[in-house]
């Protein structure tokens, strides 16, 4: 059967639409049966939540936009089921009150998505107006646990029951066969044969989020597989390492969480690494000013990290590579003993950024490296405090004072280190975020954007920098941390701060696309 592809857009786009404003409440999880045991990488949706939030169903003239353009191009049968879906999604069959799942396999061999029917009757008269449009096939009874079977797009599978829509992707048109035979064997697992016996999914199934993902290691381009086996421990495979991540959109405020998948290899691993990095201390807080562009910091053990890459071999034979003239970068490891501390202040008017970096350190061993590899060519301005030279006639400068190392190419700034600054970071927004956190960066959007320097490249960028400008201008700060020795957090804080981020983010859309 030749199928038409003109309105396949449009009906799928319906499709999902119609399952976008469904409001209909069940508590059945069986359908996640189906998602292989060897997903490397498994997203739920939210899609009840998303929609509320972003403010879609209270704009009645997008809404009526919308179905406009859906209509277009459909014959009488589906005008009247697309009537008849806008006005109750319920007819669609398809549930948003319960998550909709997207998975792949390693190397992306096999995917698909997953979604819990309420109605098996609507959703074969959903499938019958694909076959009308030439879109799918006809249906079969696949004579396993009730599911019917057709085909979409040629190539693409679709199983669904009283309980369950999966969509598997196909590979091509001529190799359908066994994109089939996979489905029927998804669609007869038990639950011990799927996905739903995971660890991992087990903790991502506790997770209440509007995005939840799940992903093992083994989900990478082999290049980057390659590089991070190299450095694993013995006993270790990338299947090991796994993550679930959390996506939220909150009032003024867009948070992403990453935390890692526990079991035996992974703790395991985790006691090689106690003791490496400590929550960072304030110290170094206060001699940034809250309005610095970027700033990071972490505490780190660096007696504990020599020990643990003198154990890595690809690390040492790169060591080798570079060791030299009296450079012995374990001993430089060593030396380093607590925070560590790198912010950018300001531009210069040539664009040069104005950053310092703070090291505390147990002996002098870093300095006397910067100052072996010069040669002599700084100059002392007095004792464990130099000056040199670099690209452009500009000055750096660096030294020792009270235990810490300190860098920077700001004059002012090598003038007061180690003491507090007007109006320093400690007084920030994001202080007591960065304080009880192992590490944490910031980067300030709304002050950046303030800069001279900036506005004056925004200002001769034409349309583009205009366009970039309006973007950047929705957003206040954007901080990575972790709180804990397994988790991560990422904020993207929002300007407007009595709005749902994702409302806010459809707004822009909008406005963007409108040319506005």
């Amino acid at each position: 059967m030749k199928m038409k592809k003109s309105n396949l857009i449009s009906v799928l786009s319906a499709f999902l639409v119609s399952v976008m404003f469904l409001a209909s409440c069940t508590k059945s999880v069986e359908y996640v049966n189906v998602i292989p045991a060897d997903a490397s990488v498994i997203a739920s949706l939210d899609l009840k939540s998303l929609t509320q939030k972003s403010g879609v169903n209270d704009n009645e003239a997008a809404k009526q936009q919308l179905a406009e353009v859906l209509k277009s191009g459909l014959n009488a049968d589906a005008l009247q089921y697309m009537d008849k879906v806008l006005k109750d999604p319920a007819e669609s069959g398809i549930s948003t009150a319960d998550k909709v799942y997207l998975f792949a396999t390693e190397a992306a061999e096999n995917q698909g998505l997953v979604a819990k029917v309420n109605d098996m009757n609507k959703v074969k008269e959903l499938f019958k107006l694909l076959e009308s449009e030439q879109i799918s096939m006809p249906l079969e009874d696949t004579g396993v646990n009730g599911y019917q079977l057709t085909f979409l797009n040629e190539k693409d599978v679709v199983c669904f029951n009283e309980n369950t829509l999966l969509i598997l992707i196909g590979k091509n048109v001529f190799d359908t066969e066994s994109t089939q035979d996979m489905a029927k064997k998804l669609i007869a697992q038990t639950a011990e044969q799927s996905i739903a016996s995971n660890n991992g999914f087990k903790q991502m199934s506790t997770k209440n989020a509007d995005v939840v993902v799940y992903t093992t290691m083994d989900v990478l381009s082999s290049d980057y597989a390659m590089q991070i086996k190299a450095a694993m421990p013995e006993g270790l495979t990338l299947k090991d390492i796994a993550y679930v991540v959390t996506l939220n959109f909150e009032k003024g405020k867009i948070v992403l969480d990453a935390e890692s998948v526990k079991n035996e290899a992974v703790d395991k691993l985790n006691k090689q690494y106690e003791g490496l990095i400590s929550k960072i201390g304030s110290e170094f807080l206060k001699y940034f000013p809250a309005s610095s562009l970027y700033y990071t910091g972490m505490n780190l053990n660096g007696e504990k990290l020599a020990k643990i890459l003198a154990e890595n071999e690809e690390f040492q034979k790169t060591l080798k590579g570079i060791e030299g003239n009296g450079v012995n970068v374990n001993n430089i490891i060593s030396s380093i003993n607590g925070d560590l501390a790198y912010g950018i202040t300001s531009l210069s008017a040539q664009g040069v950024p104005a950053l310092t970096c703070y090291v505390q350190v147990k002996n002098d061993e870093i300095l006397k490296t910067v100052n072996n590899a010069l040669q002599g060519g700084a100059t002392k301005i007095d004792d464990n405090n130099y000056s040199v030279t670099i690209g452009g006639g500009a000055n750096a400068y660096y030294g020792m004072k009270d235990g810490v190392f300190y860098f920077t190419l700001d004059e002012a700034a090598s003038k007061n280190i180690c003491k507090k600054v007007d109006n320093p970071m400690s007084d920030a927004k994001w202080a007591s975020t960065a304080k009880g956190s192992y590490v944490f960066m910031v980067a300030n959007i709304k002050d950046a954007l303030n800069q001279p320097m900036v506005n004056l490249m925004l200002s001769m960028g034409g349309q583009q920098a205009a366009l970039a400008r309006s973007v950047l201008s929705q957003f206040d700060y954007i901080e990575f941390y972790a709180p804990e020795m397994n988790k991560v957090t990422l904020d993207v804080v929002m300007t407007n701060q009595d709005e749902n981020a994702l409302k806010q983010l459809f707004a822009l859309g909008e406005k963007l696309a409108g040319g506005k």
